[in-house]
């Protein structure tokens, strides 16, 4: 009996020794990744600092460099970005460290692997300000952004696969929060626009819209931003028709596109037709509200007030003769406070 028991331990420890053995193994074969947060998770990257699977091949920061260059030359990319990162590690606050994370950064961008990539560079920013090409460094993230915006996933042999351009919004919103005034900053919000209109997110839509509509009022897409925000709007107004707030806005936003930035652009027309279609909803609404007084409410006092409001805001809308017919019956009927 106690021979078996032994022999059953000996077999669950073995098990055990593999399974940790297979660990060790995995964590050595991806030894260049960081398991930090990513710059699209959290607001500060945490510091790289001295591990045992990242040691350095060299004694000193200026022997690691040139060894990883001398990788890198060779075309083993692989090795030279394990290189580089050991480097960052091990003698972070030198200057051979800011060379070796921009290098380490951008060999990762030339892999495919985006995503790391722009959490590399987004290190940069972080940790090492005034040793690198800012603008670089901002290209270089944009250049991402792009990518994984317009990446198609699942595609293989007669497969389209299929884009998933939401990807990038966090790594679009942490370009926005690195360099406010950029030149491309506005492409970054009208882009963030974009993908939230797509997904049908109108009110985000709207906000990333209006802040290149302000910020950037002369801007490439001051233009065409300030359409998207009219569109919106109205999209968000036919979602929720009985919200007379909405229509409000989006009369509003209208009107305003019309006597400024779209007076003479080639989305006049199509505004235009918002604005009568937007009249219309919020006519109706105000005829609905007296029917309601006049027909349901039984309220013709109440009724012949919201009818004169009709006529007044809506002269020539489309049910103004059945109003004022209406009108002239209540007013045989009810005697209002001023009438005399």
């Amino acid at each position: 009996m106690h021979t078996l028991v032994f022999m059953k331990f000996t077999r669950l420890m073995t098990v055990i020794s593999v399974v940790m053995l297979l660990l060790v193994c995995g964590g050595t074969a991806q030894i260049e990744d960081d398991d930090w947060g990513t710059a699209t998770e959290t607001s500060v990257i945490r510091r790289k600092r001295p591990r045992f699977f990242r040691r350095p091949a060299r004694e000193t920061a200026a022997e690691q460099l040139a060894y990883a260059q001398t990788l890198e030359a060779d075309g083993r990319l692989r090795a030279a970005r394990r290189a580089y990162n050991a480097l960052v590690h091990t003698w972070h606050d030198t200057r051979e460290a800011a060379k070796a994370q921009m290098a380490y950064a951008r060999l990762l961008k030339e892999a495919g692997r985006y995503n790391r990539a722009f959490d590399q560079f987004q290190y940069m920013i972080e940790h090492y300000p005034g040793e690198y090409g800012f603008v670089e460094t901002l290209e270089y993230q944009f250049t991402l952004a792009e990518k994984i915006m317009n990446r198609r996933y699942m595609s293989w042999l007669f497969l389209p696969g299929y884009n998933a351009p939401e990807r990038a919004l966090p790594l679009l919103e942490t370009i926005t929060g690195n360099a406010p005034r950029w030149e491309r900053t506005d492409e970054a919000y009208f882009m963030i626009g974009r993908i939230h209109e797509n997904r049908k997110r109108y009110a985000d839509a709207i906000a990333a819209y209006d802040v290149v509509q302000r910020r950037f009022p002369r801007g490439p897409f001051a233009l065409e931003a300030s359409f998207r925000r009219v569109d919106n709007l109205r999209r968000l107004a036919l979602k929720y028709p009985r919200d007379e707030q909405l229509v409000r806005n989006a009369l509003s936003a209208c009107a305003g596109f019309l006597a400024g930035p779209g007076r003479q652009s080639e989305y006049r027309a199509t505004v235009q037709g918002y604005l009568d279609e937007l009249k219309a909803m919020l006519a109706g609404m105000h005829y609905e509200r007296a029917v309601y007084y006049d027909r349901i409410a039984r309220r013709p006092d109440s009724a012949l007030l919201a009818y004169r409001d009709y006529i007044k805001r809506f002269p020539d809308g489309g049910d103004a003769a059945n109003v004022r017919e209406r009108i002239d019956e209540l007013d045989a009927k009810v005697e209002l406070p001023g009438d005399e």
